[in-house]
Order: structure tokens, then sequence, then C-alpha cells
């Protein structure tokens, strides 16, 4: 009894910190000031959305690649740091209603990325206590009925070594309002990540990280919010197009081949359902050095490369 109350404890206070560990750091209320404000009707506007690894576009590259071809196009990138379709799905109306003309989603492996026992609770032996893989089948079932995701829980080492992190403000400096007149509102560039990791810093990298796997799509929530998101806008009559995000040659070793084709099939699914644009970019650039933290393109002059095929994507779709 003192056992199970000691854990019940520790499991909820657990639950209290990693609630926090990683906050979205740009308030719906700060999302909805950038969406309403008086945009020039004159513009078109064009949407970058996805997390921290889209946040690695140059707006301003992209705008002016594309000037070169059509007029009277404004491109925000309104990437947000830890963003998922599960998170990005809440400010969807407010999106909506800013009327876009274009919105490029950019998506990678890390978003569909589910924690997975490797071993079922039937498989070992009694112990008196808790097991952690009966906890995760419980927090499955419990997902089913309220609206809490219990993934942070299945990883709480990498979500307390964030949480430190960012109580000794290595995290990306909170946004503010003077960044809403910007093309890029909802996050700040950090002096970092102008740099190139080297293969070998990459390797350590990724030996550092764990890949639990992907779910199956038809039970994934973040795979539901997407083609949730998609089918919203298209209904609303907005061009979409779908990207997957970069990554090195150490993360798709990481994931496997055969995650990787789960990866891509649900995703052309998505694409073909929506009948959207998608087009694969995570393979692309696996072997150049242009990547910061993980794969996190660099801000350096050597990272443009996948700014200027954003770029040549929407010239594409808007010359169709």
């Amino acid at each position: 009894m003192v056992i199970l109350f000691a854990f019940t404890l520790s499991f909820s206070l657990l639950l209290l910190v990693l609630n926090n560990a990683e906050p979205q750091l740009v308030s719906h209320d700060f999302q909805k000031e950038f969406y309403f404000q008086d945009f020039d009707p004159k513009i078109k506007k064009i949407f970058l959305i996805g997390s921290s690894e889209v946040h690695r576009l140059n707006a301003t590259y992209i705008e002016n690649h594309i000037s070169k071809h059509v007029d009277n196009y404004k491109v925000y990138n309104i990437a947000i740091h830890s963003d998922t379709p599960q998170r990005r799905i809440a400010s969807l109306d407010y999106i909506v209603s800013s009327e876009p003309y274009m919105i490029v989603y950019g998506t990678g492996t890390r978003d569909y990325n589910s924690p997975r026992p490797v071993a079922t609770s039937d498989s070992l032996p009694d112990n008196a206590l808790p097991n952690p893989p009966k906890i995760f089948e419980l927090t499955s079932e419990i997902e089913k009925f309220i609206p809490y995701d219990f993934t942070a829980t299945q990883t709480p080492k990498i979500h307390i070594l964030r949480l430190i992190r960012d109580s000794i403000d290595l995290r990306t400096p909170e946004v503010t309002l003077d960044m809403l007149k910007t093309n890029t509102p909802f996050m700040k560039y950090g002096k970092d990540w102008y740099s190139v990791q080297t293969e070998k810093e990459l390797e350590i990298f990724y030996q550092q990280h764990i890949w639990f796997g992907i779910k199956q799509p038809n039970s994934d929530k973040s795979v539901l919010a997407l083609n949730q998101i998609l089918y919203s806008l298209n209904e609303k009559n907005i061009k979409t197009i779908l990207v997957t995000n970069p990554s090195p040659r150490g993360e798709l070793e990481m994931i496997g081949s055969s995650d990787l084709k789960i990866f891509e099939k649900t995703l052309q699914d998505i694409a073909d359902n929506n009948s959207i644009n998608l087009t694969f970019l995570h393979e692309k650039y696996a072997d150049q050095p242009i990547f910061q933290g993980g794969n996190h393109v660099t801000l350096n002059p050597v990272g443009l490369i996948y700014s200027e095929d954003i770029a040549n994507i929407i010239l594409k779709e808007l010359e169709s």
C-alpha cells in the first residue's frame, strides 16, 4: 500500500512537471493577434507551417525568389517550436480566417514518433513494483476517454533534460509583440543556428536519441489531425502543399526503412485523399553538410538550398 501511494504521488508530480516541460511558446491569444492584423488585401499571403524544422526556412529568401517570377505575394514563416498537427489544429480557425492564398505544411517523422514498449506486460515476470509496459498500456486506454497526451510520461528523460535546458535559458527566447509585423512572428533566431555540425557530431547526436517507432496510421492522433487540417483547408479552397522535413543520414538510419515506408505511404494516402501535392524532401539532403542541430538545417548560406527548393515548389504550384 505504501509503495502504491508513493508511486501514485511520484507519477502525479511527474505529470505536473512534464506537462510544462515542453510548452507551446506561443499562446493562442498571441497567434490570434497575428492572424487578425490588418493585412494588405492586395497582397496574397503564403504561410509556411510546421515545427522548428520548418522555421529554418528563410521566408525573405523564398519571397524574393518568387517575386522574380510573380507579383503580389508575401511569405510568412509561422512555424512554432515543438509544433505537431495535434497542436496546430487548435489555431486552424485563426489561420483560415486570415485568408491565406497558399499554405506549405512541413511535417517529419518526429510528428509521428510514438513510444511503444519493447515487451508486452504478459512477457515479463511478476514484480511487486509498478510495471512500465502495463502503465503504457493503461495510459493508451485512458487517452481514448480524456484529452490528455501521455507521450511525455513515456520519455521522461528527454523531457526532463529539456526542462533543465529551458530553466537556464538555452531555449529560443520568448516571442515578443514587435515580432507580429515580421514575416517570422512566432520564433526568434538563435546565434548557434548558423553553425554546421560535422558528420561525427551528427553521429554522436543520434547515438543519444531513441526512435520509438510510428503507430499504425489509422490510430495515430497526429495523422488524424493532419488529415483534418488538410481537409478543412481544401474546403476553404486554400491551396496547400505538403512537404517532408529534411533529415540527415544518421536520423534516417535510426528510423529504419520499415518505419520510413509507413511514414511515406501514410503521407501519400493523406495527400491523395485531399488532392494536394506532396514532395518528399526527407532524404534529399541526407548526406549534405547543411545540418546545425540534428535535423535542423543551418541558417548559414549553405542551408539556403532548402529554402530555394521550397520556393521552386511554390512557384510550380502557382504556375500550374
